[in-house]
């Protein structure tokens, strides 16, 4: 058997594949198969602007987020957006308008914070998380300690709001203390450039009068006599004049820096941006509001 075996294999071997036949009932049939593969697309990347980096944030785009999700059509004074970590974490971003909502202080509703719990809408209908002396504030309040499905009295009665309600306030206080230095810098860069500008025209006007003693020296001694003694007086009035201008500008520049308001009768915020009441407001009740969140 062994020996048989082998004479067949050694006959196969000898055979060429040109020799070979294939039957074709024997290949196997193949066929094009259709298959639909499903993938997700993300539509909406953007995230919310409260939960970006301050720093990756223009500001244009804290102007943009201010007038389309607080509906206002000017322009916010000031902002501050901020993390708050340690007992509790939330997100915030508060705006002062550029003018007091009318009515401020009468307790209607007014849609100006709007609080967030994981990027959950929760409600705009809760006047609890500011105090009425800080009503005109407007902006967003997002929290990951609060649960998602609150009522208004849990929302009352929450220790994770009232810590919240701190936070706000010593914010707040802080931004209102922030703009109205800003808004003192650019009284006295106003200032100063006017003082300059006096200065660089009250030599332009020296340098001109000095040509035209010049010019009246030239027409005669008996003219140059009158004319030496017109302009010895007029010289004696204009250093007299920009004496008094220069002691009023002092003068004006030491209340500012002790009392941050102007000489001309006006106060620093009006000088600064005209129509900010709300800064006004901001400016005023800081000091009581200070010794509240203390």
């Amino acid at each position: 058997a062994a020996k048989a075996e082998k004479a067949a294999a050694a006959a196969a071997a000898d055979v060429s594949d040109d020799e070979i036949e294939i039957d074709e009932d024997d290949v196997p049939k193949t066929r094009s198969v259709t298959e639909t593969v499903y993938a997700w697309e993300k539509l909406n990347d953007v995230k919310p602007l409260w939960t970006r980096s301050p720093s990756d944030i223009k500001a244009a785009e804290y102007k943009q987020f201010y007038k389309d999700a607080l509906k206002d059509y000017s322009d916010p004074q000031k902002w501050v957006h901020f993390t708050a970590e340690g007992e509790i974490e939330f997100k915030a971003l508060l705006y002062i308008p550029s003018s007091a909502p009318s009515g401020m202080f009468d307790g209607a509703k007014r849609d100006a914070l709007k609080l967030y719990v994981r990027r959950v809408f929760i409600t705009d209908d809760f006047s609890d998380i500011l105090p009425k002396y800080l009503a005109f504030l407007r902006g967003v309040v997002d929290s990951d300690d609060l649960p998602l499905n609150v009522s208004r009295e849990q929302l009352q009665q929450s220790k994770v709001l009232k810590l919240i309600k701190k936070r706000l306030v010593r914010k707040a206080i802080a931004m209102m203390q922030q703009l109205k230095e800003d808004q003192l810098r650019a009284i006295a860069e106003r200032d100063e450039q006017e003082a300059k500008e006096a200065d660089d025209a009250e030599k332009d006007a020296d340098e001109q009068q000095e040509a035209d003693d010049a010019d009246g020296e030239a027409d005669g001694d008996d003219d140059d006599d009158d004319g030496e003694g017109r302009s010895s007086s007029d010289d004696g009035d204009a250093a007299a004049e920009r004496e008094a201008e220069r002691q009023r500008r002092i003068a004006q520049m030491a209340r500012i820096r002790r009392f941050g308001v102007s000489g001309d009768g006006g106060g620093s915020g009006a000088a600064a941006a005209p129509g900010s009441t709300a800064a006004s407001t901001a400016s005023a009740t800081s000091g009581g509001a200070a010794a509240r969140a203390a």
